[in-house]
């Protein structure tokens, strides 16, 4: 046998196994993957949610409108479960995760926020939620100077961990829910800290509201 004719051979030889592969992988039945799915498609939700606040009104561009107070120096942003306010700033960016939590970080401000929603078996005392919240960090990472300011109003749970102070807030709906606000910044001193949360505070107790 010439080496043509062994050539032709191997060709199509070749070229029946490529052809077969192609068939039966186009009638092999699609491997279905639902984790990896929902993962790509919350990622692309994701991005898709993000929305950067330059100063101008955000009004029904966004799973959540951006309407800025410049008079009172805050930021209020009203997502379909809660609304919230936050010190003003023109660099925040807004977004959703893939758990649906809510997240914003201003550079400006050096602030970070999230509010997450958490449900419970039956309603208990702010306090007792932030000790509990408190307990649960110190088993996660080591906190210092951590303490429950329950002479204020709303009540707040501040620590300070890696080098960031964390300042955490609840709210209770009737639907035995939780809402948590948590707010980092860089660890600051006593007097710095005071300051931040004089202007936090007000914002929290008149701006942090649940939709029910």
């Amino acid at each position: 046998m010439g080496k043509k004719q062994l050539l032709s051979i191997k060709m199509f030889f070749s070229a029946g196994c490529i052809t077969l592969f192609v068939l039966f992988s186009a009638c092999a039945p699609e491997k279905h993957n639902p984790t990896s799915q929902t993962t790509q498609l919350a990622r692309e939700i994701s991005k898709s949610s993000k929305v950067i606040f330059k100063g101008q009104d955000l009004v029904g561009v966004g799973p959540f409108d951006v309407i800025g107070d410049y008079a009172k120096n805050q930021v209020i942003i009203r997502e379909h479960r809660f609304t919230i306010a936050l010190p003003y700033a023109t660099d925040w960016i807004f977004s959703l995760t893939r758990y649906n939590v809510f997240l914003a970080e201003s550079r400006q401000l050096d602030l970070v926020a999230s509010v997450s929603v958490h449900p419970i078996q039956e309603r208990v005392s702010r306090i007792r939620y932030l000790l509990a919240q408190q307990h649960e960090q110190e088993k996660r990472i080591k906190i210092s100077d951590a303490r429950i300011e329950s002479t204020e109003e709303p009540p707040y749970l501040i620590y300070k961990v890696l080098g960031r102070t964390d300042i955490w807030w609840v709210l209770q709906s009737e639907r035995l829910q939780v809402f948590r606000l948590h707010i980092s910044t860089s660890e600051m001193d006593d007097t710095k800290i005071v300051q931040l949360l004089e202007r936090l505070q007000p914002m929290v107790s008149n701006g942090f509201k649940i939709k029910e």
